[in-house]
């Protein structure tokens, strides 16, 4: 099966995807480092791609080994260890390739590590490596899946239980919206119904609609000890894609406030140019 447009070139949303990505990894990372009883983070790109797309856009896991080589000095520095997986095993071997052609990120900064696993297949290991993790240890979780049926609420409550661990998803949400009152699949009955009722499900007018009732039903069902936030992406007129970030730490949440107000600068002056 060919790459879809979407995977062979990185749009305007994926730019804004990816770049928020680096805003907030770039602050999490020193703030991790510079914090003195943090000693271990764990970084997880769970669908990672080749790295690179075809056209020469820089993917997620680019971004991550980049964002490592940003780390500022400090006198007691963490550790990183970084898992790549793709369960297509031909992109784990191009994104090693696409990262071996980097300047070499130090050994005692982070190891990298890469799989080939069915996500569905080894999330309940990372969950359980996650919940032993060191007490003096955080974690980051990269989700940005090929299908949004990939994911589950589920999948995000379990990953957040070690209260050590904050998420990022992207989902399509602008397709969700589509079907979201007419010919509505499966995929999407079970996504919903997961969250809340589905006759209790409110009507989305609008793409913002949705993505606002989807925040909504996060918060609700995570409950007041988290915080969940979005970042909304337009790809053209009235087309919205969304970031939603998870996490039980106020710093963390108040990190990603600063990356997004960032990136709205960022995305104003990439209209102005273009």
């Amino acid at each position: 099966m060919g790459l879809k447009k979407s995977q062979q070139e990185l749009w305007k949303h994926s730019k804004a995807k990816v770049e928020l990505l680096r805003l907030y990894l770039e602050q999490y990372i020193n703030i991790l480092n510079q914090t003195p009883f943090i000693k271990k983070v764990y970084i997880y790109d769970l669908f990672c791609g080749e790295g690179i797309y075809p056209n020469g856009g820089k993917g997620s896991p680019i971004i991550i080994v980049e964002s490592l080589k940003q780390i500022r000095t400090s006198q007691n520095p963490a550790t990183f260890e970084v898992l790549f997986n793709d369960s297509d095993s031909t992109k784990i071997l191009k994104l090693k390739a696409n990262i071996d052609s980097l300047k070499p990120l130090p050994s005692t900064i982070a190891q990298l590590k890469f799989k080939t696993e069915n996500y569905r297949s080894f999330l309940s290991e990372i969950v359980s490596d996650l919940i032993s993790s060191e007490a003096n240890s955080r974690a980051f979780i990269f989700l940005d899946p090929y299908r949004y049926s990939d994911i589950q609420f589920e999948d995000i409550k379990n990953l957040l239980i070690s209260r050590k661990t904050e998420v990022l998803l992207f989902l399509p949400t602008q397709f969700m919206f589509r079907f979201e009152r007419k010919g509505r699949p499966k995929s999407l009955h079970k996504f919903i119904e997961e969250l809340i009722p589905e006759n209790q499900w409110p009507n989305s007018h609008t793409g913002i609609d949705f993505i606002e009732n989807l925040t909504n039903a996060f918060m609700h069902k995570l409950g007041h000890k988290h915080f969940v936030d979005s970042f909304i992406i337009t790809r053209d007129v009235n087309q919205f894609f969304c970031l939603f970030f998870f996490t039980s730490h106020p710093y963390g949440f108040e990190t990603m406030l600063n990356a997004k107000w960032l990136l709205d600068e960022k995305v104003r002056s990439w209209m102005v140019a273009s």
